[in-house]
């Protein structure tokens, strides 16, 4: 490849140089092209090249020193996206794009250090406010730099040496207690009988604890009214696009069956009714149809709960909440009334009896003064 050096005057001395295309990268497919100059003669700027030329054909494609995180991320992506549901996807990428990547993605894997890793978890710790959303941010960190690992690049992974700040971990405060509930319930039937569908929402929400995603993916054909059930087997998800789609549940244990009382049934026969009239439809409803839909037969909005319950908390100036906190408020009045832990976590659907422990399981003051109570009338017989 004589034909690529070229010579050229600096200074009035003759120079030599040359621009070569080395092949593509197998890893990342990107081109290969190097130029080097100030070579005295045509015979030192051949040998280099030759020695360039030789280097490319018989390197290790992995021992790469300026391969970026960037790069490897890429790499990482591709196999495990196969291994998770798209809403997980979606929630990633958005950690990536917003915490990880515009830190680390254009820097060579191999340089990033131990202090590089420190600096960055200690600033996302002042930034965020959850521990949890800070664990999730260094585990997907050091997922990069694990599969690295895998494929040769280094040799440690730089966040396993890591120490993540300890901040004081509050008990979540996102609940109802009895009274509160059956106040919010008792405000549904008696100034919202004109919001049928959202009212037949938030009681099943309050008679089954099942997620938000999980009520608004059913239809018809789940509801059983003369079994008294309704069957958990899809969920909405984000997709890739961040549009609403139907998917898969959560977990294998989120399949389940849950059972509904009579004055739940009778409330969602009631609604199927209103609903058919609102669609419009002179014949019995497509047991297809979502049970919570727009008045165009879409599945609404997994916001539109939200911002419902929101207006119902500041007129009636009841205890905030969100939607998921009717789920914390059923599983802590299940666990309160004496239903065994395992059967709270079946109800729930959640994957052990650990997650229903740490998660969802409240003691309101009335009940933490009981059991002050009891335990000196204990110590004192």
């Amino acid at each position: 490849m004589t034909n690529a050096i070229k010579s050229y005057s600096k200074k009035g001395k003759k120079y030599y140089k040359f621009q070569a295309y080395l092949g593509t990268d197998p890893i990342t497919g990107k081109r290969k092209q190097v130029s080097r100059s100030g070579f005295n003669s045509a015979k030192v700027a051949k040998t280099e090249l030759d020695r360039l030329q030789y280097e490319a054909e018989h390197a290790d494609p992995f021992q790469d020193d300026q391969i970026t995180y960037g790069e490897v991320y890429d790499m990482w992506y591709k196999a495990w996206s196969a291994t998770v549901v798209e809403s997980t996807q979606n929630k990633v990428l958005g950690t990536f794009k917003y915490h990880i990547s515009p830190v680390f993605k254009d820097l060579p894997i191999t340089k990033i250090n131990v202090r590089f890793c420190q600096q960055f978890v200690d600033k996302i710790s002042e930034s965020t406010k959850s521990m949890y959303s800070l664990k999730k941010i260094c585990s997907y960190t050091g997922a990069v730099f694990r599969h690295a690992i895998r494929l040769g690049y280094i040799q440690n992974n730089p966040m396993s040496l890591v120490i993540r700040p300890k901040k004081e971990v509050k008990q979540s405060d996102n609940y109802w207690n009895k009274e509160q509930l059956l106040r919010f319930l008792n405000v549904l039937d008696t100034d919202y009988l004109d919001q049928p569908m959202m009212r037949a929402f938030f009681h099943l929400s309050a008679n089954t604890a099942a997620r938000k995603s999980e009520l608004l993916a059913l239809q018809w054909k789940d509801i059983n009214f003369t079994e008294h059930s309704i069957s958990i087997n899809k969920t909405i998800t984000r997709a890739l696009d961040n549009k609403q789609k139907i998917g898969k549940p959560k977990t294998a244990n989120a399949y389940r069956t849950l059972y509904i009382d009579s004055k739940m049934v009778e409330l969602l026969k009631d609604w199927k009714n209103q609903q058919k009239e609102i669609l419009n439809h002179s014949e019995i409803i497509n047991i297809n149809q979502f049970v919570f839909s727009t008045s165009k037969e879409k599945m609404i909005s997994v916001m539109t709960p939200n911002h419902f319950l929101k207006n119902i908390i500041k007129k009636y100036h009841l205890k905030y909440i969100n939607v998921h906190g009717i789920r914390h408020t059923v599983a802590s009045l299940l666990s309160q009334s004496g239903i065994p832990v395992k059967q709270v976590q079946l109800q729930l659907g959640d994957a052990d009896v650990s997650v229903v422990l740490n998660t969802y399981t409240h003691v309101d003051d009335a009940l933490k003064k009981e059991t002050t109570k009891k335990y000196s009338q204990f110590l004192s017989e």
